[in-house]
């Protein structure tokens, strides 16, 4: 067990500093003890033993903690090498960064998207891990990732919250129209059922509105996730560590719109208000009510004045024995 370790085993309390690649893609923690050069990743007794045994990899060159850190005030180790594959040009390493625009990249991206880049803002990350890792700053981007988590998997728990408000709005304004269907249902049944269907695609509207925010959402979180599980399985490999960071940097940064997006949506509810003239016009009206959806502003933000307010009540499609009523729209 290493004192130092970050990632640990999900299968034991065991915490390592170098954890086997391969495995780890298999969802399995198992402490490396080789590095090999041409797969470019690490490698636990059993996938050592491995490469000794087939053929085609007997000739991988595959280093140990001799070939590590070899400081005076620490244990010697492996060498350190990030694992992280570019999400763009699979199977590349991420193992460069150019300090010109702050970025991650592999050499493939070095030849194409940043071929105009000087020569010396490109460096092999393990070449220069010593100058740049910095754990406090790891470590902050740690925290504002779980920050970042917690908000989000929040604006999710509200979308509930809305969505439980809404469908009560919708079954109180279809009992108002029942309701008031039933004074009137002789003559105005039809009106009455046009008006709950208008309620019904106003309410469907809304939820899938909602529910895109919740889908988008959770694939955000699942990032962030993603990102956060990296960050920890990284701890004690300062370059992977450091990729890992970059990449939750990132991520952070797309993120942080979005989520801005989202708490400035407005907060939309769905209501039925009846027409008491209707009484006394029932021969001459076309309709039962209005269906409205308004848009309020959240507490924590200034709110508009009338003039930037946009409401629009929504005026259903009504059908009497003689008469119709064509929907429209009034701002």
């Amino acid at each position: 067990m290493a004192n130092n370790g970050q990632s640990e085993d999900k299968m034991s309390d065991e915490i390592f500093n170098f954890i086997c690649t391969t495995c780890d893609g298999k969802g399995k923690i198992v402490e490396a003890v080789k590095y090999c050069v041409e797969c470019q990743g690490y490698c636990c007794e059993t996938c050592t033993d491995i490469h000794k045994t087939f053929p085609v990899l007997k000739t991988h060159n595959l280093l140990d903690a001799s070939q590590g850190n070899q400081a005076s005030n620490q244990p010697p180790s492996l060498p350190e090498f990030p694992t992280e594959r570019c999400s763009i040009h699979q199977g590349k390493i991420l193992d460069l960064i150019c300090l010109d625009h702050d970025d991650i990249v592999c050499g493939t991206c070095v030849a194409t998207d940043h071929k105009n880049c000087p020569k010396k803002s490109i460096h092999s990350i393990p070449e220069m891990i010593g100058k740049l890792f910095k754990m406090n700053e790891c470590k902050h981007i740690q925290s504002r990732l779980r920050d970042i988590i917690v908000s989000m998997i929040t604006l999710g728990e509200s979308k509930d919250i809305k969505l439980e408000a809404l469908k009560d709005a919708k079954e109180k304004s279809i009992e108002k129209v029942q309701s008031f269907q039933k004074a009137l249902e002789a003559i105005i049944r039809k009106a009455a059922k046009a008006s709950t269907d208008e309620i019904e695609t106003r309410y469907k509207e809304l939820v899938s509105e909602i529910l895109q925010d919740k889908l988008s959402i959770e694939s955000v979180t699942g990032n962030l996730l993603e990102s956060e599980e990296k960050l920890k399985k990284a701890e004690g490999n300062r370059a992977q560590h450091y990729v890992c960071s970059k990449l939750a940097e990132k991520t952070m940064k797309g993120t942080l719109a979005f989520e801005e997006e989202l708490r400035n949506d407005v907060n939309k509810k769905l209501t039925f208000t009846p027409s008491q003239p209707l009484m006394d016009y029932v021969n001459r009206l076309q309709s039962i009510g209005t269906v409205d959806v308004t848009s309020e502003k959240k507490q924590n933000k200034t709110p508009r004045s009338d003039k930037q307010s946009n409401v629009y009540g929504w005026y259903g499609k009504c059908y009497f024995k003689e008469t119709r009523c064509i929907q429209n729209k009034r701002k």
